[in-house]
């Protein structure tokens, strides 16, 4: 869990918002059975959020109930309406700040008070002179220059016929569509008049709005205009794009005045949460207003509750408000609705025939049973092709077991008794004499065993058209011969790898890195190339650092400008690529490294492309619009390296950003908490025993996912102690951890496919052939087991450097002395934090 400050201590009205609300009507209406209170607040407040708004008015607003007060949320007005329904007698309807009726209350006037529906749409009605007549009116439209009209007005300025100046406008563009796909158009983008006088007068004003990206700077409707041309198959239309990043998507948010696509909608959006700190979306604020993002409302228990299905503390995903049932996101699967063929209430799935439930769509296609007669779902079909029914499929595919008496599906027959798939594989029958190789097994088929029959389909993909293995497949053929018939069998017969890679086998094609590049890229692929790689067929090389230069090769074409693409192209080679090689030739390249690259370069260009849309150059570019840039993406402070990069590689008129400082880890687990998990992972033989080694070189030592999936064999060394070898200087293991290591080392586990290499170096081996373990994988394993990789590591780095100096923490665990001094830095001043936290505390307190 999230390390909690005391600042985010929440009071009781947040913590537990039904009872507090409970309690006060209870003061307010003491003749009111509580039960009854509880089911109004429930029937009115069907969620947390809506109960902590109501809970926050109460408690911001005392007496609100009774004092008819405009104020707080539009729930008071609700809750009070079903409690006098049920005999309260003291509680009050708001009063309406404006004309001061009793009445539930929807709106806010300027001073943030309640109004009534009436009173706010009143309030919205200006009273100006009218730009035509001149005299003092209310006001309801506006002319074709935004100048305001009256109603008489108004009406005689709209009326008439925009459809026709509409329909010879479009006809103008030689848009190359029919006029009666264009008149459906416009129904379908502009149903209203008032919508196609609107884009009629944008269009008088610029005729030519249509064919540029104006139209992302005009009215929604005008958008939904050339959008809805577009999917026509018109011609001369400009698809809009984002006003922000350029990008061709459905723009219908505003900031600020400039039309964008959603995505920037939403980073424009993002605040740093008061919980974590981090720049992220806000998806609730606490009772101080403040923002909290969706990972720490997520990990926060006040918001869990039990879940009427599973009963685990979780996040609430739907809530019954007439049975008062809960359910979690393992529990909920769908919208519930009345199946208008079997008149179930089910998760039915929409259809042009409305809802229905899936029993009910798979019955609907339903024939007569061959057996049965009856008209039900086909379940499967005989040798003729004739239906028959699930209950039919059933009772023929099974019967009670010969042995196990227990009625299961029927496999074999011996001596004319039944046996089911478990009894059958128990029985000397099952094993039989393969006709090739004579041994006694389970056969796999045509009389062969499993590894006769992988033989066969290994020398039928292998061989030349002479029908024997080339001495250059040779070594191939070893290595894919070491790995498990079955699993072979079924690389060989269902791996979508193998058909090219026969096809290259067959065209005399040189098997090369770059000939494997050509094919279409996926895990298939990566799997075929690690097995020859292991089979000395292919050189080794960093897969990583490969596959990032074939997405460059993709990335780089994206941003139009030459000049600019060149100047990236150069940044990478000379800052990324040329880093990575370097680093590439000692230790492989590692997923979090290609992300950050990524990341970056694609941050970049969204900077780029948001200076070419505004006709910035970089030659022109200021600290002002570095600024603002950062104001709308804040999150993007890693543009930085690119301007300085760039201010020291021929722009040196480039203002100088400050990268971002590093801060001390804010997410931490509680130290109980972090030794109970310890102890679990020493104790507990039936988890995993990888999963334990990792979890413990987590918690104890701070070491990485992605630095604990490099360990292998040679790091450990076993003498007087077990030492592990993490940096520079050995590290002795506890004696517990020594036997797990030992363990481990012992028996490591291998889920290869194929080209098996049972001497490979690695403590956690992953499933390609001569690799360990992904770090994302491994981080997946310890998150189910409750262990959050980042927080565990925060905490054991911060103990570990309150206990040892930098030197000593740098060479046992492998981390730069820089880093180790930092994290020196980060201890101490959350134990000067903490020191100062308990000096304030009042005497007594603990």
């Amino acid at each position: 869990m999230t390390g909690r400050r005391p600042s985010d201590i929440q009071p009781v009205h947040y913590r537990e918002p039904l009872p507090y609300i409970v309690e006060q009507i209870v003061q307010a209406e003491p003749a009111l059975d509580p039960a009854v209170i509880t089911s109004c607040v429930e029937s009115v407040a069907d969620k947390r959020r809506k109960l902590r708004e109501l809970a926050q008015s109460l408690f911001i607003f005392p007496g609100l109930l009774t004092s008819g007060e405009p104020n707080g949320s539009r729930l008071v007005g609700y809750l009070v309406v079903s409690l006098q329904e049920h005999g309260a007698k003291n509680v009050t309807l708001p009063r309406c700040a404006r004309c001061g009726r009793g009445r539930p209350l929807l709106g806010l006037n300027k001073d943030r008070q309640r109004v009534c529906g009436s009173c706010q749409s009143a309030e919205l009605v200006q009273t100006a002179a009218c730009s035509a007549c001149g005299k003092c009116k209310k006001l309801t439209g506006k002319n074709r220059d935004g100048l305001p009209l009256c109603k008489r007005c108004a009406d005689a300025s709209y009326s008439g016929d925009y459809r026709t100046p509409l329909r010879a406008h479009l006809a103008g563009l030689d848009t190359g569509i029919d006029p009666g796909t264009l008149d459906t158009v416009l129904d379908s983008a502009l149903p209203q008049s008032y919508q196609q006088r609107e884009v009629a007068w944008i269009l008088e004003k610029n005729p030519l709005v249509l064919s540029t990206n104006a139209a992302a700077s005009g009215s929604h409707r005008l958008v939904l205009l050339a959008e809805a041309l577009i999917q026509a198959g018109a011609g001369n239309i400009t698809v809009p794009s984002c006003m922000l990043c350029g990008a061709s998507k459905p723009i219908r948010q505003h900031i600020e005045g400039t039309r964008c696509c959603r995505q920037c909608y939403e980073t424009h959006q993002k605040e740093p949460c008061n919980r974590c700190g981090r720049i992220a979306n806000v998806v609730v604020r606490n009772h101080k207003n403040e923002p909290i993002c969706a990972r720490c409302y997520r990990l926060d228990p006040l918001n869990h509750e039990l879940c009427t299905e599973c009963g685990r503390a979780d996040l609430i995903r739907h809530r019954e408000p007439s049975t008062g049932q809960r359910y979690c996101g393992r529990c909920w699967k769908g919208p519930l609705a009345t199946c208008v063929s079997c008149g179930k209430t089910k998760p039915c799935p929409s259809t042009r025939q409305g809802s229905r439930c899936a029993d009910c769509v798979r019955r609907a296609n339903a024939e007569p049973c061959a057996e049965c007669g009856r008209v039900l779902a086909v379940s499967s079909r005989t040798h003729s092709g004739a239906a028959v029914c699930p209950q039919c499929t059933r009772m023929k595919a099974k019967t009670n077991c010969s042995q196990c008496h227990n009625v299961r599906i029927v496999v074999a027959r011996l001596e004319g008794e039944p046996y089911c798939k478990f009894c059958y594989r128990r029985h000397p029958a099952s094993f039989r004499e393969c006709e090739s190789c004579g041994s006694t097994e389970r056969l796999h088929h045509f009389g062969k065993c499993a590894s006769c029959v992988a033989d066969l389909l290994l020398q039928d993909l292998l061989v030349d058209d002479n029908g024997v293995i080339p001495p250059d497949r040779q070594r191939l053929y070893e290595a894919l011969s070491e790995s498990t018939p079955r699993r072979l069998i079924a690389w060989i017969t269902e791996s979508p790898a193998v058909p090219p890679f026969r096809q290259l086998l067959s065209s005399g094609t040189e098997i090369t890195h770059e000939s494997l590049d050509a094919l279409l890229p996926n895990r298939a692929i990566d799997v075929l190339r690690r097995a020859l790689v292991t089979a000395g067929m292919l050189p080794g090389r960093d897969e990583r650092l490969a596959t990032l230069e074939r997405w460059l090769i993709s990335f780089l074409p994206t941003i139009s400008d030459s000049e600019e693409r060149r100047l990236l192209e150069r940044y990478c080679r000379w800052t990324h690529l040329r880093r990575l090689r370097r680093k590439s030739a000692v230790t492989p390249t590692s997923a979090s490294q290609i992300g950050a690259v990524r990341g970056d370069l694609s941050r970049t260009r969204t900077f780029l492309n948001w200076l070419h849309a505004r006709d910035i150059g970089l030659t022109d570019l200021t600290s002002a619009d570095i600024d603002k840039y950062l104001t709308i993406r804040p999150e993007h402070r890693g543009i930085a390296t690119f301007i300085n990069w760039a201010r020291r590689h021929g722009h040196p008129a480039l203002p100088h950003v400050a990268p971002r400082a590093s801060s001390a880890p804010r997410d931490l687990i509680a130290e109980d908490e972090r030794w109970h998990t310890i102890q679990r992972l020493l104790h507990d033989d039936d988890l995993h025993l990888g999963n334990r080694l990792a979890g413990l070189l987590v918690l104890l030592f701070g070491q990485r996912p992605s630095r604990i999936v490099q360990l292998t064999t040679e790091d450990v060394a076993v003498a007087d102690v077990v030492t592990l070898r993490l940096g520079r200087e050995p590290l002795h293991l506890p004696p517990q951890i020594g036997d797990l290591i030992i363990q481990l080392a012992a028996r490591r586990d291998n889920w290869v496919q194929i080209a098996v290499d049972k001497e490979h170096p690695w403590l956690f081996p992953g499933a390609l052939p001569g690799t360990h373990l992904s770090a994302a994988h491994l981080s997946d394993r310890l998150n189910r087991l409750g262990i959050r990789t980042r927080l565990g590591r925060n905490s054991a780095m911060i103990n570990l450097a309150v206990e040892l100096p930098s030197s000593v923490l740098a060479g046992l665990l492998g981390i730069d002395t820089a880093t180790a001094t930092t994290w020196r830095a980060f201890a101490g001043a959350r134990r000067a934090m903490y020191a100062s936290e308990i000096t304030r505390q009042p005497p007594g307190t603990s």
